[in-house]
């Protein structure tokens, strides 16, 4: 805060003009500054879903570019196997 800004409970006879318009200011630059954030964020996500898929959101690109076919049937095999044994015991 600058010095005019530090209000003393007697003296404070509230802000001025300018002091207003560059609060204002400052908040849609920091308004703007955000919203430019979520756009780029939301750019490179819309990217990797169109380049690699799901794959591409919940894997890196070197791990996906790795697997094969047969890989993959044999993460599938596992994960059913183990969902299949908690699903036994809870039943």
């Amino acid at each position: 805060m600058r010095q005019s800004e530090t209000p003393e409970p007697a003296k404070w006879q509230g802000l001025t003009l300018d002091e207003l318009r560059y609060r204002r200011a400052l908040s849609a630059v920091k308004l703007e500054a955000g919203k430019s954030q979520m756009t780029n964020l939301l750019d490179n996500t819309k990217n990797k879903v169109e380049s690699g898929g799901m794959r591409g959101l919940l894997f890196k690109n070197s791990l996906v570019s790795k697997l094969k076919f047969a890989d993959y049937l044999i993460l599938s095999y596992q994960a059913t196997r183990t969902l299949l044994k908690i699903w036994r015991k809870f039943k």
